[in-house]
Formats: C-alpha cells, structure tokens, sequence
C-alpha cells in the first residue's frame, strides 16, 4: 500500500508541475484580433477569436477567404514572436509546411500547359537516372501523386549543406531504393516530394529554373502573390517565430488515443507504420529547425513555402475560378481540370495506415489534395504540418487559407481551430 500511495504521489506531482504550474505561473495578455470581414461574415471573426479566448492557439495565426474572386475575410492575431510579445502584423509570414505542395503543383502543371511536358511521360525522358532499383515505370503522374514509392530516403539528410546542394540530392534521390514497388499504391512523400519535383521541373523548364525561381517569375510577381519557396534574407524579418504549445490534459488523452491506435497498428505488422516510426525521431525534431536560417532559405517545394494566409487565398481564388484573374491567365481550364482529377484511391501507405484510417489522404493527378472538408463536395489543395491549409472550392469559387506559427498540440486528428472557421464561412455565404 506504501508504494501504492507513492506512486500515485508521483504521479500526482508530475501532473500538477507539467499541467497546472505553466498556467498558474503564466502572464496573462489580452487577446490581439486585427482585420476585416465583410459584412454577413461577422461570425467568422467570432470564431476566429475565440481560438485565442479558448486557449486553443498559444501563438499566432491568419485566416483569409476569397469569394468569386474577391476577398471576404481577412483576419490576423495573436503573436508572431511570443517570447518578445512581437504581434502578428497584417503582413507577417509564416512558414506553410506541406501547403507548399500545392504551389508546386500548380508551377508543373503550368508546364503541362505550356505543351513541354505530359502527365504519362515517363519520369526518365527527362531524368534518366532517375531509372535505377526499378523506378523505370513511374511517370510525372505517378510521382506528383505520391505513388513513387521512395515516401522517405535512407541518406542522413540533417546537415542543410547537402539540402542546398540540387546535384548531390538528385543524385541521392536516383539512387534510392523503392519502399514499395512504384505505381502500385500511393503513400504521403512528406519531404521527398519536394527534391523529387524539384529535379525534374529543373530539367523540363527552358531555362532550368527551379520550381522557387519559376514561382517568383510567374506566379508571385505576376499576379502579386506574397509567397516564397526558398525565402529571400531580406523578407527574413518578417516571419513569425515558429513554437510548440504547451499541452493540456485533455491534449494527453488524445495522444492516448492515438498511441493505441499507432501500436494496434504495429502489432497488427503494417509495414508503413514500421517506416514511419522508425523515423518519427528525425520527423520530430525537424519543425522548430525552421526557426533557423541555415534551414528556411532552402528551396524545397514539399515543406518550405513562407507567405500570407492571404497569399495563398488569393492564389487559390484564381484556381476556384477557373484559372484566370484580371484579364491573366494563369493556368487554362482544361489543363485544370487535368491536373485536379483524382488518381489515387484506397488506403495511404503512409498517414493512412499510421493514422488507422482517421488519415486517409487522396491526390489527383498534378498532385493536389482531394478534401471535402465536412461540406458535401469536393475541393482541391493542400494541407500542412501544424494545420496550415489552403484550398479551392471550384463549385462556389470559393478559397481559403489557415496560417499559424503554432506547431498543432492536436496532431494530425481531432484539429479545433480550422473546421470552426471553414463551416463559418460556408454559413455566412447565404448571406452574401
């Protein structure tokens, strides 16, 4: 009974000072809410600051909206630097994580429009060593679309000397082994996708541009989109500090949850939990080297996109509405509806099966996410680390965009702060 009784001590202790002693000690500020919403959508600011009044976002976070083809909802708050109470300013950038996925897509689909590349090219015609350990099939479809087969790479990739280097990754990535036979099925190539598009929208584009370089030229320049992939040192003040909330007890019963469902999953021998926990170490200690410039000026096009909430709206209102803004075309109809069609089908290899089926992520053929976001309809674009997402809503030409600098406490389940905001805006539009 003694050991019982000390036990539950120790547990008793550990709680109070990891759950209740943060909070007690904790400086309270009030909460900061800056930007616009047109009228009818004044429940979307309601919801987008009670995330700051509930707790549920430490840090800071934007929330954009575009409607037929002009901005609806523009908001800001919280802090882009907490531990200097640096407020989140109207043009604070953060970093999009996997978001930047879908900017990518759009930068090879651009090239499909431009007749200099075809979905079912063989990956080969272009990157003939690409060919090595079986990868003589996959074409620009299959590795847009994650179903590649190399979702994580066995090199040590920690030293940002050799991320930097574009001949010494391709050479890595071309000789890397299959995780599972290309074509096959698709599994979520969370950081590999970017060096993998990267190296082959290099040798298709005229003028060798990386997918960063063409962005800037043809995208951001062009129809004023304030979005970097490989961030400018100038623009380096800019960015918020990224940081990691601290959790709660209801944030521990979730992991619970989740953990259980991670080993019901091991046990079970699925071979895509194996991979991705044997590498969750690596995987983990990643998002706060974000924070660090030897890391954020490095162009890859999976994870390292920094820019507005509002950016990526708008960019995403120009796709909702069917490719042209302002008299510009920047991607036809057509060649839209090609790269947005879905390819894949059935259980990820990756999220999925790590996730027990709560993750299910589905790609089309450029490479976009498949969502339908509790609306009754599909929509395209592309979520990210932390919940940054951005999305086009085609049947109502609509897009938005979620920013935060907080690394999610609620993992890649069960996220409060985005839905609330989504079904808000869908609501308001009766009245608009």
């Amino acid at each position: 009974m003694t050991i019982l009784r000390s036990a539950v001590l120790v547990l008793g202790t550990a709680l109070f000072v990891q759950l209740l002693l943060p909070r007690l000690l904790q400086t309270q500020h009030p909460v900061h809410v800056a930007g616009s919403v047109v009228q009818g959508c004044e429940n979307v600011k309601n919801k987008f600051s009670k995330n700051f009044e509930s707790g549920q976002e430490e840090f800071g976070e934007a929330f954009a909206v575009y409607y037929k083809g002009k901005p609806i909802v523009d908001l800001w708050g919280g802090w882009a630097d907490k531990e200097s109470l640096h407020r989140w300013q109207e043009d604070t950038m953060s970093v999009f994580w996997s978001t930047t996925k879908g900017s990518a897509a759009l930068c090879v689909a651009m090239l499909v429009d431009r007749g200099l590349v075809r979905y079912d090219d063989l990956v080969t015609k272009f990157w003939p060593e690409f060919g090595q350990h079986g990868k003589g099939n996959v074409t620009v479809s299959m590795l847009m679309s994650h179903k590649a087969g190399i979702p994580l790479i066995d090199e040590d990739l920690s030293d940002p000397a050799i991320l930097s280097n574009r001949e010494k990754m391709a050479e890595i990535i071309a000789a890397q082994k299959p995780t599972f036979p290309p074509g096959t099925r698709h599994g979520y190539h969370a950081l590999s996708h970017g060096w993998l598009a990267n190296e082959l929208f290099q040798r298709i584009e005229p003028r060798q541009r990386t997918i960063g370089e063409f962005f800037k030229d043809e995208v951001a320049k062009k129809f004023d989109i304030d979005f970097h992939i490989g961030l400018p040192e100038a623009l380096d003040y800019r960015v918020a500090r990224l940081g990691e909330p601290r959790s709660k007890m209801a944030d521990y019963i979730k992991d619970v949850k989740t953990v259980f469902r991670i080993l019901f999953n091991m046990a079970e021998s699925k071979p895509g939990i194996r991979l991705v926990a044997a590498q969750q170490p690596a995987l983990l200690k990643f998002p706060l080297l974000m924070n660090n410039w030897d890391y954020k000026h490095i162009e890859n096009p999976a994870a390292s996109g920094i820019g507005t909430a509002r950016a990526q709206a708008k960019l995403y209102s120009i796709l909702a509405g069917g490719g042209s803004y302002n008299g510009m075309t920047l991607i036809s109809p057509k060649t839209l509806k090609l790269a947005t069609e879905q390819v894949t089908s059935g259980d990820d290899f990756v999220l999925g099966i790590f996730y027990g089926g709560a993750i299910n992520p589905q790609y089309t053929r450029g490479g976009f996410y498949i969502g339908e976001e509790e609306i009754g309809h599909r929509v395209f674009g592309s979520p990210g680390f932390g919940k940054q997402a951005a999305f086009a809503d085609p049947k109502e030409n609509l897009s938005w965009a979620f920013l935060t600098n907080g690394i999610s406490k609620y993992g890649a389940v069960d996220e409060p702060r985005v839905a609330h905001l989504v079904a808000a805006v869908y609501e308001c539009l009766k009245d608009l």
